[in-house]
């Protein structure tokens, strides 16, 4: 009985007129020695997954073998063949005597981890192919949107390159060992992004990867100024940033950076008022923010494919990505299908939001994104939950929100008192830090004490 390939791997064949990279053989050979000797499993794990067999009677196996080591069972011939009977998979396995030929055929000595290596390897190159495959249909059929292909191509590429196991494949063990790192990393101080407010940093814990950040505000009361007080706190910590900016250009950001970080009034970068020393002061603050791991974002356009496709390539410059800072929601715009935008902004903006949660976890990078307030929140004391404009699904998707309070900006003085309050911190505390907006140099302190 010769296994046969599952659909996706035959539409490559039937595209590029060659048949997919594949090792029967070496699949057979593979799942006989895990069934012999189940604590061969723990081997291959780390660098194989279900997905990379070319046989799909191969990867129904490979699935049950891991539910099995899932519900702590014995892996041999027997548990196997049940396992599937009460599924109804037996025979889309092959049945009781495919199993036993496997289990019958395994060549002695089983090199496990080398048969693993060429079925992973026959994977990736399969994956490749898939790849050029879609580029190659969407770049033929004007009704794709190449953007949404361009950025699963891009989840493609790193799946080829990746050498792990999904979390959803893994067994308690790698669960228990992945949680214990990440037990590691919550209780180390250096761990995440630390927020210049000794306050909130005691609050919140500062922000882990895969979390997401909303800060919201009326406009003109801070927000971007807030996430850049953030940002640079992060930088001078060597944390690499990713700032996107949909609101103005990169020039406009290091003029507001260079006003916090050198206390020039930044009033003097608008009215072109610049002594010849703060030039001087600023050519020297570029030059050593040049080295710094950053990158800036600064075109109009950005939509979720776009954001994932800019921080995969950030993360690959960088070696990695710290924090990503988004300013903010309400101008991006949302992904199109057939050219057309086929849902109203509230719908919309919850999409971008869900979007926005699934980047963070899967890269495994906080986002904060900052977002406007609703013209209630002007008549209340303190902003809520319910003031977030256009979308209720930012209170559900967030790990965090913070609300800066409303002040009016006609008002005179150099020093604002406004409050920032932690409305939702998951598994964390809740509460309101006072600040200070010292408003010529965009920079927020804690009330009564300096940075």
């Amino acid at each position: 009985m010769t296994p046969n390939p599952p659909k996706k791997n035959m539409a490559a064949m039937n595209v590029v007129g060659t048949m997919p990279p594949h090792d029967i053989s070496s699949e057979q050979a593979l799942l006989g020695a895990v069934m012999a000797k189940g604590e061969r499993l723990d081997d291959v794990l780390p660098i194989l997954a279900a997905d990379d067999f070319y046989s799909g009677q191969h990867q129904i196996i490979f699935r049950a073998i891991l539910r099995l080591v899932d519900d702590q069972n014995i892996v041999d011939l027997v548990s196997l063949a049940s396992w599937l009977q009460s599924s109804g998979e037996l025979d889309a396995a092959g049945g009781s005597g495919y199993l036993a030929r496997l289990l019958a055929d395994v060549p002695v000595p089983a090199n496990v981890l080398r048969w693993a290596e060429i079925v992973r390897d026959t994977a990736r190159r399969r994956r490749v192919m898939q790849l050029a495959t879609e580029l190659f249909q969407a770049a033929s059929d004007p009704a794709q949107n190449v953007g949404d292909v361009a950025a699963s191509a891009s989840d493609l590429v790193d799946g080829v390159l990746a050498d792990k196991l999904d979390t959803g494949r893994q067994t308690p063990q790698q669960v228990v060992s992945d949680y214990l790192w990440w037990l590691d990393q919550s209780v180390d101080e250096t761990a995440g992004v630390q927020l210049p407010f000794p306050r909130a940093q005691q609050m919140t814990g500062g922000f882990l990867p895969g979390e997401m950040i909303v800060l919201a505000g009326r406009p003109s009361n801070g927000k971007t100024a807030l996430a850049l007080n953030a940002g640079i706190y992060a930088i001078g910590q060597g944390k690499r940033i990713g700032i996107v900016s949909l609101e103005m250009r990169s020039r406009a950001l290091m003029g507001r950076l260079s006003a916090m970080a050198l206390d020039i009034d930044a009033q003097k970068f608008r009215n072109r008022t610049l002594t010849s020393d703060d030039r001087r002061r600023i050519e020297d603050f570029c030059k050593r923010f040049a080295a710094r791991p950053i990158r800036m974002w600064d075109e109009p356009e950005f939509s979720p494919s776009r954001m994932r496709a800019v921080v995969k390539s950030w993360k690959r410059q960088m070696g990695g990505l710290d924090l990503l800072i988004v300013d903010y929601l309400q101008l991006m715009g949302s992904d199109q299908v057939d050219g057309r935008m086929s849902f109203n902004r509230e719908q919309e903006v919850a999409r971008i939001s869900k979007a926005i949660k699934r980047l963070a976890l899967g890269e495994e990078v906080p986002v904060m994104i900052l977002a406007q307030l609703n013209r209630e929140a002007e008549k209340s004391a303190k902003p809520m939950l319910s003031h977030l404009r256009e979308s209720g699904s930012l209170e559900q998707d967030a790990d965090f929100v913070l609300f800066l309070s409303f002040w009016d900006p006609r008002q005179i003085g150099d020093i604002v008192e406004v409050d920032l309050d932690v409305a939702k911190g998951r598994s964390s505390q809740t509460g309101t830090i006072p600040l200070n907006y010292v408003r010529p140099f965009l920079r927020f302190e804690e009330r009564g004490e300096g940075m």
